[in-house]
């Protein structure tokens, strides 16, 4: 019976989520009392916290979380980081997963012209509710970025915005899709994890328009134009040396005296339809020795320009 007491008590004393704090140069007093309130405030939220020991300088990274917290049995770790210059705190609270290394929130703020009470007060409020947020959400966030800004973004082909911008994902595969109006389109597939913040970032590419479009555009019109000139100009050719009429009046050697003559006009009409078909022709041509060479992008490096296609 004692020992299962015991038992109890060791388990109903263990820390769900330990406070930290990071190596500042404010006075050993200040920090105690700092933590202390941090901890009454995640207490009073509802969630059994303890002190730990000082928090590794500059451990941000989610392998660098893991490793600070594999001795602890605790599910997150809050870390405490304080600022003071006279009068004026600064002081931030971020909380880890300590399974995953993983963000789950933050917590900042400035308090001027203040006395240790009162920054302590303002410390506490924002570790409970900094509580909420200490189980891992079912989503991931994503912050996506281009250059330049302002691209329209889709997500599973639905649109979400302009860049810059975050978008929380549930956690799982999605199709990213980027475009800006005079820049290539980008395409991304990437993997959302739970409770991570990923960042996508485009260096966007300005699209220069098909070379082979004039050449097909003019030619085509000149081989209209052509084929037009041509086919009024075939039957005025045939037309020549035709009576007005049938039954015209003929002159003493039986010729009839009103003959169409439009020989020269149905001549000059073909040869300009032809000329005008040909020359059409071979820009087509021109246009479709341009367009295998694809569409091209030019961007701007370090060594000059690189061209992608």
């Amino acid at each position: 019976m004692v020992a299962g007491l015991a038992v109890a008590a060791l388990f109903a004393a263990s820390p769900d989520v330990v406070v930290r704090v990071e190596p500042t140069t404010a006075s050993a007093g200040t920090v105690d009392n700092l933590e202390a309130r941090a901890v009454a405030g995640l207490e009073d939220a509802g969630r059994v916290s303890a002190s730990g020991p000082a928090w590794p300088e500059a451990c941000r990274t989610d392998a660098c979380v893991r490793e600070a917290m594999q001795s602890s049995s605790a599910a997150s770790v809050v870390v405490l980081s304080v600022e003071q210059n006279d009068n004026v705190y600064r002081f931030s609270l971020e909380a880890r997963s300590a399974a995953t290394g993983v963000r789950l929130g933050l917590a900042e703020d400035v308090c001027e012209i203040c006395g240790l009470e009162e920054v302590g007060e303002l410390v506490a409020l924002r570790a409970a509710a900094l509580a909420s947020r200490l189980e891992a959400p079912e989503v991931g966030t994503l912050r996506i970025e281009t250059q330049p800004v302002g691209a329209r973004v889709r997500v599973d082909g639905r649109e979400v915005g302009l860049t810059p911008l975050e978008v929380e994902l549930p956690e799982g595969a999605h199709a990213i899709e980027v475009e800006k109006r005079g820049f290539e389109a980008r395409h991304e597939r990437i993997e959302v994890r739970r409770g991570v913040e990923d960042d996508l970032r485009f260096d966007l590419l300005p699209t220069v328009a098909n070379p082979a479009r004039p050449w097909f555009i003019v030619g085509g019109v000149s081989v209209g134009i052509g084929a037009v000139l041509l086919g009024g100009g075939i039957p005025l050719i045939l037309r020549d040396g035709d009576p007005y009429r049938t039954n015209c009046r003929t002159d003493i050697q039986g010729n009839c005296a009103k003959l169409y003559d439009t020989m020269a006009a149905g001549a000059s009409l073909a040869t300009a339809g032809a000329i005008g078909i040909v020359a059409g022709a071979v820009m087509v041509g021109i246009g479709s020795k341009r367009r295998s060479s694809g569409r091209y992008a030019i961007s701007p490096t370090s060594n000059g320009v690189a061209v992608r296609f």
